[in-house]
């Protein structure tokens, strides 16, 4: 059932349709509670909401829902709700702005090798957390693959797919897809484990590759068995031109592609990390290329639109090296533009067959793109000037070595569709060939510049004699740095533990030696508790090979009276003293020989209040403190009301406080087939009655078997009773109900 756009889904308002499958409908929604944009999909499923069938479906999709929900990934979709909306089933995803693999591939998308290990890889790792975490998709193909920002993607549809036909008849939509199904999926007595998504993930790689899905066709079975010639060509043109060892590759998804699940990969990591290593030059690890690839935001495919000049293949292997050739006369066509080496993005399909070199393509390295020179009409062609050249022309710079000549499948070299006679004016195309040559001429000059000596440069000059370095100037005293002197203290103090300053920084406690201090003179402050504080000034000199030792006596600082006292009362008396939380007797009392500062004092007494203060000790003198006594004022406690009852909701069984009767108001009785012939049988049934008087639950307590027990359930849910009534309100009860079936023989 389709939704338009204002409508809800739960408490979901509809956007937007985005899609549609097999099983439902995509929705891009709203969440008002939450305030974001996310993805809803419905589930339409072939029963009743009112049948088992139903129900059984229900409970197995928020199981799965439950599952899925559970895995926490970056190229897994996240869910966040799982719902039913008048008897429709749908699952609230994050919404990603993007397209699926499939959609990608059907508007010619292309992949290189780079690209799809990027793709696969991000893949094997979501496969591998989930199977980590017990789950498993079950049905991974280009349909369930999000593609976003040109090289990240997320993996949805977690065991969800697997719910409706796809998983048992594999019927409509779904046999498009069915080439990425593992063989065991066919096969009810096998389990399936995480195996299966292994065997998916690499039919996903293959076709990528190829082009094909493997076993789809005799021709992809026949690569992977390595009998054929023709097979044989197939790999090297499809797996050459894309830098591959054709013996690893095909090692590679024999493995992954196993009809024995125990034979293939025991992780989705291991299967890429393989295909990675099938490689012919790899350069770094696949990790450093997964984590660079994703961070720059290297693209994964590139459109047709995006390929305006295609690029030669990565990995290109070069004929024989072969001298150059003759540097062409001048003519008047336009010259060729030789564009420098970029990346190379493969072809989809196969490469051709190396052929002979091109005559365009001599005198370009490898992976150069090559833009042969433009035809001129014949009605504007004018003669080439030669330029003046005052100076005879120098040698060429030497080559560093011949460069490889690069098979004609490997270059693409982009020319000019043939065109019929110019309908140019004359003016116009001589107007466009005076820019052309002057943009040679400058760019010759530019060369010219740049890379010939000049005409100094090639007159042989004698080579001069670098001077004779300069004898070293002698040093004078007013120039002359002395060298660094250091030396050393030994500090000590009667008594020892005097915290020591060494201009103004600590330096520790005596006995301490203070090493590596340039020659000079120092402050010192020695601290101890209890002394006076000592300060005196210590030159360090040089030439002392041992440390200088300073000891310094310290004198006991002067007595200071430093205690006070403090008399406490109270009203009335007799109250309890604590003092700085020790029992201090009773009041009244004085405490003598106490610390000058702030102290915490408390007075209790039976029958009154606390009083608490926190009185200040004066040196050498007496604080008194009368502490007033506030009789308690007791009042009646009261004790708390009793908890209110526990609300009962039911369901009830009949009982004498319940009026109820079990008597249907509406319904009929189930009754036999016309053709059950011999049955002696009865079914008895716990029959959940609700307030409003209709059927809540049937559960089955004594089975008279499937076929009789459908019949009792479909006819008992319609019945309708009088509600049950409890203490003047109506309430839900269950009661037992058997139903005896006999038939003549």
């Amino acid at each position: 059932m389709e939704k338009p756009a204002g409508q809800r889904i739960g408490r979901y308002q509809i956007v937007e349709k985005i899609g549609h499958g097999p099983m439902g409908s995509v929705y891009k929604a709203y969440d008002p509670m939450i305030k974001r944009h996310l993805a809803i999909k419905t589930i339409q499923v072939d029963a009743a909401p009112d049948s088992q069938e139903y129900r059984d479906f229900l409970e197995r999709f928020y199981e799965e829902a439950r599952t899925a929900g559970n895995l926490t990934h970056p190229n897994i979709i996240t869910i966040y709700d799982v719902g039913e909306d008048e008897g429709m089933p749908y699952l609230v995803f994050e919404h990603v702005e993007g397209e699926l693999l499939a959609e990608l591939l059907a508007s010619g998308a292309h992949f290189g090798p780079e690209g799809i290990i990027l793709i696969v890889g991000q893949v094997a790792a979501a496969l591998d957390y989930a199977h980590s975490n017990t789950a498993l998709h079950k049905n991974l193909n280009p349909g369930n693959i999000l593609v976003y920002h040109k090289n990240r993607l997320k993996v949805i549809d977690f065991g969800i797919t697997t719910l409706g036909d796809a998983d048992s008849s594999l019927g409509g939509e779904a046999l498009k897809w069915v080439g990425y199904l593992a063989p065991e999926r066919a096969r009810p007595d096998v389990t399936l484990d995480h195996r299966s998504d292994i065997y998916s993930l690499a039919a996903i790689a293959y076709g990528l590759f190829t082009g094909s899905v493997p076993f789809n066709a005799s021709s992809a079975k026949q690569v992977l068995d390595g009998n054929n010639v023709a097979s044989e060509s197939v790999l090297l043109q499809v797996l050459g031109s894309q830098g591959f060892r054709v013996d690893a590759w095909r090692s590679v998804f024999q493995t992954a592609l196993s009809p024995d699940p125990h034979k293939r990969f025991e992780k989705a990591e291991d299967f890429v990390q393989a295909l990675w290593d099938a490689q012919s030059n790899v350069s770094e690890s696949l990790e450093n290329f997964m984590q660079a690839g994703i961070e720059t935001g290297r693209p994964a495919y590139t459109m047709s639109e995006d390929r305006a000049v295609t690029l030669a293949a990565p990995a290109v292997t070069a004929s024989s090296p072969s001298p150059p050739p003759p540097v062409p006369e001048p003519s008047s066509s336009v010259a060729t533009v030789v564009l420098p080496p970029r990346s190379a993005v493969p072809g989809k399909g196969g490469v051709k067959a190396a052929e002979e070199p091109s005559p365009d393509a001599s005198f370009v390295p490898e992976q150069t793109t090559v833009l042969p020179p433009r035809p001129t009409p014949a009605s504007t062609a004018q003669p080439t000037r030669e330029a003046p050249s005052p100076e005879p022309e120098p040698a060429a710079p030497p080559r560093q070595g011949p460069a490889p000549t690069i098979p004609a499948a490997q270059t693409t070299t982009l020319r000019s569709a043939p065109r019929a006679k110019s309908s140019m004016s004359g003016s116009r195309a001589f107007t466009i060939l005076i820019v052309l040559v002057l943009l040679l001429g400058i760019t010759a000059g530019a060369y010219y510049l740049f890379t010939r000596p000049t005409p100094e440069e090639a007159v042989p000059q004698p080579v001069p004699q670098p001077p004779p370095p300069p004898p070293p100037a002698t040093q004078t005293q007013a120039d002359a740095t002395p060298p660094v002197a250091i030396g050393s203290l030994e500090l000590h103090t009667t008594p020892e533990g005097a915290t020591v300053y060494v201009n103004g920084e600590a330096a520790g406690q005596t006995p301490v030696t203070r090493s590596e201090l340039k020659v000079g003179l120092y402050t010192l402050r020695f601290e101890l508790k209890g002394y006076e504080t000592v300060e005196q000034a210590q030159e360090v000199l040089a030439g002392v090979s041992s440390p200088q030792v300073v000891q310094v006596p310290m004198k006991p600082a002067t007595q200071v009276e430093s205690t006070g006292s403090l008399k406490v009362t109270s009203t009335p008396p007799g109250a309890t003293i604590m003092l700085d939380g020790k029992a201090s007797g009773v009041t009244p009392k004085t405490i003598t020989k106490l610390r000058a500062g702030k102290h915490v004092l408390e007075v209790s007494l039976e029958g009154h209040v606390k009083w608490a203060g926190t009185p200040v000790v004066k040196p050498g003198r007496t604080l008194d403190i009368a502490a007033e006594m506030q009789p308690v004022r007791t009042q009646p406690v009261k004790p708390p009301p009793p908890p209110p009852p526990p609300v009962e909701t039911g369901p009830f069984a009949l009982g004498p406080g319940i009026s109820f009767d079990r008597r249907p108001v509406t319904g009929e009785q189930p009754t036999l087939p016309k053709s059950a012939k011999g049955v002696n049988v009865s079914v008895l049934v716990k029959i959940i009655v609700e307030e409003s008087g209709s059927v809540g639950d049937i559960r089955i307590q004594e089975s008279g078997g499937e076929a009789l027990d459908r019949i009792v359930v479909e006819t008992v849910r319609k019945w309708r009773f009088n509600p049950a009534i409890r203490g003047g309100k109506a309430v839900s009860v269950y009661f037992l109900y058997r139903f005896t079936f006999k038939s003549a023989k």
